[in-house]
């Protein structure tokens, strides 16, 4: 029997929310049984990280009904990437600019290649600034004694937390930064690995 209509976006919604905490907790878990420390496991190949990204974007534009998502391209992007990691860890950074930005303003994507790195950039419009000493802190997954309020960073800080170790299992890192009108968060993606030792 068919829902009706004033219910129809609203489990839609759901539906949507609920696949994309499973996503994160199934990355969740696989790092937990990759080790502590370990990381997770990556299959590089050679990819173009803007084409990459585009894909994912189409992706994130139709699971986000009325987002504004623009992306940018400069420079060389072609690198040595798990692409379908990148995407993950790029569509978590947009699910959290969406929600947790404002509304009337877009998400800009930018991707960004240098001479030794390639980067991908979040930014959105926020309502109030976030310090600085309390950005590190959203990358905590699954914060003990969250209040309901809080519930929403939670989900934040697991999305931010699986972004952050697949940038570093590429030998990377996602930084965040906010001014008093916006966020982002990078990814840095380094040509060659940092040696070891």
């Amino acid at each position: 029997q068919r829902a009706p209509e004033s219910l129809a976006e609203p489990a839609a919604a759901m539906t949507r929310t609920t696949g994309r905490m499973g996503v994160l907790l199934d990355a969740l878990l696989e790092y937990n049984r990759a080790g502590l420390g370990a990381g997770m496991a990556v299959a590089k190949a050679p990819a173009d990280l803007g084409a990459v990204s585009a894909e994912e974007l189409e992706l994130q534009r139709a699971a986000l009904p009325g987002a504004n998502i623009e992306l940018a391209v400069r420079g060389n992007v072609q690198i040595e990437v798990d692409a379908s990691r990148m995407r993950e860890a790029l569509g978590n950074l947009v699910t959290n600019a969406v929600k947790h930005g404002l509304q009337s303003e877009p998400v800009t994507v930018t991707v960004q290649g240098e001479d030794d790195l390639v980067q991908i950039a979040v930014e959105n419009a926020v309502a109030q600034t976030i310090p600085s000493a309390k950005i590190e802190g959203l990358f905590e997954p699954l914060r003990r004694g969250e209040t309901r309020a809080n519930a929403d960073r939670s989900h934040l800080g697991l999305g931010l937390f699986i972004s952050r170790q697949i940038a570093r299992a590429h030998g990377g890192e996602v930084v965040g930064h906010c001014t008093p009108e916006r966020i982002s968060f990078t990814i840095t993606v380094p040509r060659s690995p940092p040696a070891e030792g």
